[in-house]
């Protein structure tokens, strides 16, 4: 009976994902694919269609909240030339759980050479609602300790850059203006010679 009754179950759950596909909705796995080779093009415009209004993202310590918030960072990709790479891929209904592998201008500027995220995305609608850590993630705190050079020097040299990038309490603004102020600091870093880097 058992056996019969499991038999019934996996005919059930095949005919009801044959008739999800035969009405055009796409799958997570597409969604998600779909998603990520629009984030290595930095095509924006199309991240931006499958980003939700309400999108809660995750990020370390900080939660990002809304689609402005969100493009913000997308944009960041785009000036810091991010690529990102997905392995171990899991697929669960709505949800897409994968393992990033992060590069940018940042990580090459300062280190560590890349970045590893373990990530969580979750589609509805065929959009991106929310984005989180499904891990406990260490490269924020990775990446801060590598960058301490860098944001001492922006301490020391271009004070006045800090109320741009970040906010009364000290944390980080998550929009366009921010971004930017941020790469040029990094770029004029790079410049300088990244003064600090070789005495960490």
């Amino acid at each position: 009976m058992r056996t019969g009754s499991r038999g019934a179950g996996a005919l059930l759950l095949a005919m009801l994902t044959c008739a999800a596909c035969a009405n055009g909705a796409p799958s997570s796995r597409k969604l998600f694919d779909r998603f990520l080779a629009a984030s290595n093009d930095h095509d924006l415009e199309t991240i931006g269609a499958m980003t939700a209004n309400d999108i809660v993202w995750r990020l370390g310590p900080w939660t990002l909240n809304g689609r402005d918030q969100a493009m913000s960072l997308h944009y960041a990709d785009l000036i810091n030339h991010t690529t990102l790479q997905a392995r171990d891929v899991v697929v669960r209904g709505d949800t897409v759980e994968c393992t990033l592998i992060e590069r940018n201008d940042a990580t090459r500027a300062y280190g560590p050479d890349s970045l590893v995220h373990h990530v969580r995305y979750v589609f509805r609608n065929g959009m991106v609602t929310l984005k989180e850590a499904w891990k406990r993630d260490t490269s924020i705190a990775e990446l801060n300790r590598h960058s301490e050079p860098f944001r001492a020097w922006v301490r020391a040299t271009h004070p006045e850059a800090l109320a741009v990038i970040l906010d009364s309490t000290g944390a980080p603004r998550f929009t366009r203006d921010a971004v930017q102020e941020q790469h040029q600091m990094l770029e004029r870093w790079i410049a300088a010679g990244k003064p600090g880097l070789q005495q960490r």
